[in-house]
């Protein structure tokens, strides 16, 4: 889909944008990058040549009954909505023998960040799943700027213990680590160069 394509389909399906930007922004967001030629065929005006890169990663996470909360709780700090309705899993096929605190665990919850989409769920212990907290998974944050990487280390480190506190790196960058109140693993980074 070109990006005409995309701008009419988000007018089509009543997807509220408020500016040019989101829209340029979703068109071009780490799935396809634009990037600016001289075309020799067409007396050397500017073309866009869209560049496939590569599957989107997004991470997902998984919680013990606490999915929810830590999801309003990131929510207040990076804002923005919920990708749909919170799915329980006493919405799926095969739940009724479930109790009703299991009933009211998340089965999937989403929240966009940047280009990019954190996703999570609850197990269910009763299903034989059980969580292991361990620090072999962390969530990389790459912020716009020196500001927001404070602010967002500040919001998600807040009740939960930092490893390494944010500060100038050896290796140039603005970097600190820490497990949140949730026991999720988060390392923030920002560069300059990253953002140019």
């Amino acid at each position: 889909m070109d990006f005409k394509g995309i701008c009419e389909f988000h007018l089509r399906t009543k997807n509220v944008f408020k500016n040019f930007k989101k829209i340029f922004a979703l068109f071009a967001f780490k799935n396809l990058r634009l990037l600016r030629r001289k075309d020799p065929h067409k007396n050397n005006k500017t073309n866009f040549l869209k560049i496939k890169i590569m599957a989107k990663l997004n991470p997902y996470l998984n919680f013990d009954g606490t999915a929810e909360k830590a999801f309003t709780f990131y929510k207040s700090v990076f804002g923005g909505e919920f990708v749909g309705e919170i799915h329980k899993m006493g919405n799926a096929p095969g739940t009724e023998n479930l109790s009703d605190e299991e009933k009211n665990r998340v089965m999937h919850i989403a929240l966009p960040i940047g280009g990019d989409l954190l996703m999570a769920s609850d197990i269910v212990p009763s299903f034989g799943q059980k969580l292991t907290v361990g620090n072999n998974n962390y969530v990389s944050i790459f912020p716009d700027s020196r500001e927001d990487a404070d602010r967002i280390f500040k919001g998600l480190s807040e009740g939960g213990n930092i490893e390494m506190p944010l500060e100038d790196q050896f290796w140039g960058d603005y970097f600190g680590s820490f497990q949140d109140q949730f026991g999720v693993h988060w390392m923030i980074n920002y560069n300059e160069e990253y953002t140019k």
